[in-house]
């Protein structure tokens, strides 16, 4: 919800099939992994996302622990951190990501 506040176009996946769907059928140029998944569904997801999208940024929010930190990540950021700082946090990735892999 922040990030649509903040005026992006978001789109949610709650399973594997979602996730590639999402992928394959919208131009996506960020990935954000909640802390709430297990480490085997952010892993499964990050690899999926690349796999289609090898330009994709990707954001991991943590709550104390990270399930899916342990792999290199363009940003990990605690959810705890608030709002400001995930649509900051976002923008930044977002800067960096060349149209041309929105593709």
């Amino acid at each position: 919800m922040v990030l649509e506040k903040a005026g992006y176009s978001v789109f949610t996946a709650r399973e594997a099939s979602d996730v590639e769907r999402i992928v394959l059928s919208q131009k996506i140029s960020l990935i954000v992994l909640c802390h709430t998944l297990s480490s085997e569904k952010c892993e499964g997801a990050l690899e999926l996302a690349e796999s289609r999208r090898p330009a994709i940024r990707s954001l991991v929010l943590t709550a104390g622990t990270a399930s899916c930190s342990e792999r290199s990540h363009d940003a990990i950021l605690s959810a705890f951190d608030g709002p400001r700082k995930l649509v900051e946090t976002v923008e930044k990735l977002l800067q960096a990501v060349p149209v041309a892999s929105w593709r």
